[in-house]
Parts: structure tokens; sequence; C-alpha cells
């Protein structure tokens, strides 16, 4: 099955089957479109970020996607905590 997203077309049987694991590091407002959009095509996705909340909230009731086509609710997303480090910290 391939995935479509902003016109680019992601052929998943050049990529070794419809079996992807995919993990999106950040969740914020441009990886959560990726996750959830990726999510909803059925591969194996993990959302990774260091803010505990937002992973708790994708955990429990999932990831809310909403746009000018549309929205919808990826339920299926697998999540995990990055952990913090000084980098992290001082970044804006």
């Amino acid at each position: 099955m391939p995935v479509v997203t902003d016109g680019l077309t992601l052929k998943t049987e050049t990529l070794g089957g419809d079996d992807l694991k995919i993990a999106i590091v950040g969740t914020g407002a441009m990886g959560s479109v990726y996750a959830g959009m990726l999510g909803r095509s059925g591969h194996e996705l993990w959302a990774i970020d260091v803010w505990q909340e937002h992973i708790d909230v994708i955990a429990k009731a999932g990831l809310t996607v909403t746009g000018a086509s549309g929205g919808f609710v990826a339920d299926n997303l697998h999540v995990g905590r990055s952990p913090k480090t000084p980098d992290h910290a001082t970044c804006g």
C-alpha cells in the first residue's frame, strides 16, 4: 500500500513490503502530522518525544491531526520518551 503525503508517494514495495517500522522523533507541529499520516497507513509507527505530557495523551487518546484536507485520529501509534540532554534543555 503506497503512502501519499504532501504529493510525495512512498512505495512500500520498494522498501521491503508493508511491514515498515517507522519512528518520528519530535512530535511537534510537523512531526505530529507525519506521525499521524504514516501511522494511519498501517505501518508500525513510534512517536518519540521529550514532552512526557504529550506522549501520555497520544498513548491514551491517540493523535488528533486536523488541517485543510480534514481531520482524523491516529490511535494505533506506539510512544516512547527520548531522554533529555543538556543540549535539549538549552534549545528555544
